[in-house]
């Protein structure tokens, strides 16, 4: 039988715990740059009102409840595919593929069932 130690009492730690605050200035700044302004005439001229605060706070939301800094148009993106929003500035994923098999070029998502050629 093998005996392992065990601490019966633990010492005091002292802990700061500062409470989380979204850093508004940092993200204004952000949103308000020049590289972001088509995003942000974009973003006026379809969301006004309203519209334009609920979107507003379910971001405040997310950055509360994750406690992370993360800037508006990157969250926005997310927010654009979840809601099927047709946003234009939604990143394009290429998920076409070519594959070499003996038989010559196959274009698929997936490998084809057939043998592939080794580029070896």
């Amino acid at each position: 039988m093998t005996k392992t130690p065990v601490i019966d009492s633990v010492g005091n730690f002292d802990v700061i715990t500062i409470d989380y605050q979204i850093d508004k200035q940092s993200i204004r700044k952000e949103f308000f740059a020049e590289h972001n302004q088509q995003k942000k005439q974009w973003f006026f001229e379809n969301y006004k009102g309203q519209a334009r605060q609920k979107i507003q706070d379910e971001f405040y939301g997310f950055l509360t409840r994750t406690q992370q800094h993360v800037q508006f148009f990157d969250w926005f993106i997310v927010y654009a595919e979840i809601n099927n929003i047709s946003y234009p500035f939604l990143p394009t994923i290429n998920v076409s593929k070519t594959w070499q098999t003996q038989t010559g070029e196959v274009h698929s998502e997936l490998p084809p069932p057939k043998p592939l050629l080794s580029s070896i």
